[in-house]
C-alpha cells in the first residue's frame, strides 16, 4: 500500500485536486527546518508517515492548524509520542 503522499501524487497525476504539500524525510531535516515550507499557505497540517502508521490520527501522528513557525516543534512532539509507542516515522507530510 502506498503512503498517503504517494497516493496523492497518483491522484494529482490523474487530474484530481489534492492539497498542496511537501514531504520531508530525516535526511531533509538534517539540514535544519522543513525545506520548502515557505511556499505553503497557513494554516498547515503535519502528518507523520512510515511503517506502522496506518491510523495516523489514532496514533497521534496528525496535527492541524499550525503556523509555519510551529511545524518543527510539532514534529518533535509527534516524533517523541510515536517513539513512546515504538513507532519511528519515515518522514512527515506538511500540507495546506
Amino acid at each position: 500500500m502506498p503512503a498517503e503522499h504517494q497516493a496523492k501524487e497518483l491522484l494529482r497525476e490523474a487530474g484530481v485536486r489534492v492539497p498542496r504539500g511537501i514531504v520531508v524525510t530525516d535526511s531533509d531535516l538534517a539540514g535544519g527546518g522543513f525545506p520548502g515550507i515557505e511556499g505553503l499557505r497557513e494554516p498547515l497540517v503535519l502528518k507523520a508517515f512510515g511503517p506502522g502508521l496506518v491510523h495516523k490520527s489514532d496514533a497521534g501522528a496528525v496535527e492541524l492548524g499550525l503556523r509555519r513557525a510551529e511545524v518543527e516543534r510539532a514534529a518533535g512532539r509527534m516524533r517523541a509520542a510515536l517513539a513512546a509507542q515504538g513507532v519511528a516515522p519515515a518522514g512527515f507530510l506538511v500540507e495546506e
